[in-house]
């Protein structure tokens, strides 16, 4: 029986084989039949907790990208996935209600029940391969991204620049570029535009911009550096905080760092910068600063070209610049701003989609007036960041220099002359000994200025020019120290506290008879238009405090008599007047500085002149009429450093014994030790023969001879005589 069991299971084993490969199909399709309410129950229940796990780690995701976070991209492709699914479940919902109402429909039901069964085993699979311990990395250094900025604009005067900015980073040899300019025409804009340039060529690993600012605080500074590198700085000592920030910076290919408004000398090292792996390049608004730290190339940044400044304008200011009746107000708008970006660009905001002219006109008026109160955007975004290239500066001298220099009319080149003669009257200069060391002190100042682009160049070396819109903001800051420039003479404001005044004559305008200044120190009037202005004899009365005292083209034949009261008077200085006297300065006991150029209807120097012991410069040029100086005048001004008499007396005479001499001789020069700079005419080319001993301090001359020459004197001889004996 044993055998025939073994026989007959033999004989059916593979029938039976056959039979579960057949059998278990249809068991799997018949179970999509009859188990259709609970694949799809099955299913509901995975997708709710396949949303609960989308919903949670979308939050997740959410989190990251509101820190800027770099989300993985297996949890995107992750979440992508589930969202799919998500529909394909909606749409087997939508089908389950049809379905259940045709119960006989055994094809619809069994497909069905097969989708919502694939579909729940589809969803475990993908719930099994949520298992994220983090959904993104920390957000990547702020050094590779992009900086973005307002509208470009294609300027000539601006990309000649930035090429040139360009083709210098490119340069390996060049690790430290400065980039400089007035306050408000466009550094640190350019400096963002070559940011994103250099990230588009990938010229370096990473790019880091900084504001230093005038107040260095250096703790800062390395934190911000250190953040943009996505570096964290935990370490407090300052040793440790540098050597972390150089270790991170060696590590690269390169690095460009920006160090935008910085106002004087860096020490990188101290920073933790290592030169050799950066390229630094520095924006300043002082040129100063530039040459401390070893700067190697240095681009100045200058206003806009008229066109320039006239687009620029038209584009802020909108298409009502266009209107017929504007548009001379607004091209006079544009002339005051003076190519300065941030005032066109200002004042063209405030103004944009006006079309009331009488807005434009009050506009135009305050922008001349130096004083836009009725405008504040203007005041904080023009006026203060050139108000703070003033308040940066330390020394005391150079700001009173700066705030000189808006006293004299608007486009006026200001000889450095006139400058030395009023900070030295002014007791400006601390510590100066004689006129020279003044003059120096001055140029040296003037130099400070121009390096913070404060002041300009003028036409020449000996002269300096104040930008427009930069004097507005001196004359706004002058008056708040009590010091006015009056584009008028306008007596009715009350000016009884000021130290300072400068007056520009104009039409219908008189000056007053008396008033009371017990603080001024300074006043200049300039009548250039040549107004007949007429003064009191008591107008000086109220301001025996006065130290310097300028007047130019006063129509009239004789000061007022009051100015003998002035005791404190250390400069004055008369330009084209009509005076034919200056007698009264033998009252001015205190003047060291006594200036007369161009004033023709001066005959004589008077005799009391001779008693000014202070006298320091004694100048009369170009004064026609001037044909006597009696003998002992000019011998006993013993302090006298510069004398200067070009273009107006040349009766020198020379001196004989027992002849009596109507003019001054050349020999009286000899008493003045302290003589340092000549500048005369002699008429008479025969007192060249004449030896004199002049001071050994002397070290400028200009001496002209004029006459007829004998004729056995040869040109090198006449030349080696004027030489030797007379200087």
């Amino acid at each position: 029986m044993a055998e025939i069991a073994a026989i007959v299971a033999n004989l059916l084993g593979p029938a039976m084989e056959l039979g579960s490969y057949v059998v278990t199909p249809i068991k799997h399709q018949f179970n999509y039949l009859c188990c259709f309410t609970s694949n799809v129950q099955n299913l509901r229940e995975e997708a709710k907790t396949l949303n609960d796990a989308r919903d949670r780690l979308q939050q997740q995701v959410d989190v990251a990208k509101r820190n800027t976070e770099v989300i993985f991209p297996e949890v995107e492709t992750w979440i992508t996935s589930a969202k799919k699914i998500q529909v394909h479940i909606s749409r087997i919902e939508i089908d389950i209600p049809k379905v259940q109402r045709t119960f006989l429909n055994m094809k619809s039901r069994f497909s069905l029940s097969k989708k919502a069964k694939k579909t729940t085993n589809f969803i475990k699979k993908l719930q099994d391969s949520c298992m994220f311990g983090t959904v993104s990395l920390p957000a990547p250094p702020a050094s590779i991204k992009y900086i973005p900025f307002g509208q470009i604009y294609e300027f000539e005067s601006r990309k000649q620049i930035e090429e040139d900015i360009m083709a210098t980073l490119r340069d390996n040899k060049v690790t430290m570029v400065g980039i400089c300019g007035m306050g408000g025409v466009g550094k640190t804009s350019i400096a963002k535009r070559i940011i994103n340039r250099v990230r588009e060529e990938h010229l370096y690993d990473e790019v880091v911009m900084v504001i230093v600012s005038k107040q260095v605080d250096m703790l800062k500074i390395q934190h911000e550096i250190a953040e943009l590198l996505g570096l964290k700085l935990e370490v407090e000592s300052i040793s440790a905080r540098v050597h972390k920030l150089r270790a991170r910076l060696m590590g690269t290919r390169g690095t460009l760092m920006v160090l935008d408004d910085v106002w004087g000398t860096l020490k990188l090292e101290d920073l933790g910068i290592p030169c050799e792996k950066c390229t630094v390049l520095l924006t300043s608004r002082d040129r100063g600063c530039f040459d401390t730290m070893d700067v190697q190339k240095i681009y100045v940044m200058q206003i806009l070209s008229k066109k320039e400044a006239w687009f620029l304008f038209k584009e802020k200011v909108g298409p009502c610049v266009n209107d017929l009746s504007l548009l001379s107000i607004a091209k006079n708008i544009v002339g005051e701003c003076k190519g300065l970006p941030i005032a066109l660009v200002t004042v063209g905001r405030a103004l944009k989609d006006k079309k009331n002219i009488l807005v434009w006109r009050d506009a135009l008026l305050q922008l001349k007036s130096g004083n836009p109160v009725d405008m504040p955007d203007v005041i904080a975004r023009v006026y203060n960041p050139l108000k703070l290239s003033y308040d940066s500066l330390d020394n005391q001298s150079a700001r009173s220099l700066f705030l000189l220099c808006s006293l004299f009319p608007e486009d006026r080149n200001i000889p450095l002359e006139y400058l030395t003669f009023y900070g030295m009257g002014l007791s400006m200069f601390e510590g100066i000994r004689n006129l020279e060391e003044a003059r120096n002190r001055a140029f040296t100042l003037v130099e400070m200025l121009k390096s913070r682009f404060l002041l300009l160049d003028g036409r020449d070396e000996r002269h300096v020019k104040m930008h427009d819109v930069v004097r507005d903001v001196a004359i706004f800051t002058a008056s708040k120290e009590g010091r006015v420039n009056l584009n008028s003479i306008d007596w009715s404001i009350e000016h009884s506290n000021c130290t300072w005044i400068s007056v520009i004559s104009k039409k219908g305008n008189d000056l007053p008879m008396r008033l009371i200044f017990r603080n001024l120190r300074l006043l200049l009037i300039d009548n250039s238009e040549e107004i007949e202005l007429e003064m009191d004899d008591d107008f000086f009365e109220g301001m025996k405090g006065l130290n310097v005292l300028f007047l130019k083209s006063i129509w009239s034949r004789s000061l007022p008599q009051t100015i003998q009261l002035l005791k404190e008077l250390r400069t004055l200085h008369l330009d084209s007047c009509t005076i034919d006297t200056i007698s009264f300065v033998g009252e001015l006991s205190n003047l060291e500085i006594l200036c007369c150029r161009s004033c023709h209807w001066i005959e004589e120097l008077p005799i009391e002149l001779g008693s000014l012991d202070k006298l320091r410069f004694l100048e009369f040029s170009d004064c026609t009429s001037l044909k006597t100086i009696k003998p002992g005048i000019i011998s006993r001004l013993v302090r006298l450093e510069e004398l200067k008499m070009r273009g107006s007396f040349k009766r020198w005479e020379a001196e004989e014994k027992g002849k009596e001499r109507r003019n001054i001789a050349l020999k009286e020069l000899q008493f003045l030790s302290n003589l340092i700079s000549l500048e005369i005419e002699i008429g008479d080319c025969s007192l060249a023969a004449e030896k004199i001993f002049l001071s050994p301090k002397i070290a400028k001359y200009d001496i002209r001879i004029y006459g007829k020459w004998p004729k056995d004197i040869s040109a090198h001889e006449k030349f080696l005589n004027c030489e030797e004996r007379l200087v």
